[in-house]
C-alpha cells in the first residue's frame, strides 16, 4: 500500500469518526460510501494532524476519494 494512503487510514482508524475505515475503497468518492460531510470533515481534520499537512477549505470539496487526498499530501510534501 502506498505510504501516504497507509497513514490516512491509520488517521482515520485512529479518530474513531468513521466505522471500519480499513473497507473505505480509495478510488471511490467518499459521499458514494455513505460518508456523509460532518465525517468528510472530521476525518479531514484527523488525517491532518496525522500528517502535519494543513488542507484549505477551499480544497476539501475537490477531494472526493481517498486517492485524491493522497495526491494532495504527496503534492504538499513535495512543496514543504
Amino acid at each position: 500500500m502506498d505510504p501516504i494512503l497507509a497513514d490516512i487510514y491509520a488517521a482515520l482508524k485512529e479518530s474513531g469518526d468513521l466505522p471500519e475505515p480499513e473497507k473505505l475503497d480509495p478510488a471511490k468518492p467518499l459521499a458514494e460510501q455513505g460518508i456523509d460531510s460532518l465525517e468528510l470533515f472530521n476525518a479531514f481534520l484527523a488525517v491532518e494532524e496525522k500528517t502535519g499537512i494543513k488542507i484549505p477549505d477551499e480544497r476539501m470539496n475537490d477531494m472526493r476519494t481517498l486517492n485524491d487526498l493522497a495526491r494532495f499530501i504527496g503534492e504538499a510534501r513535495k512543496h514543504a
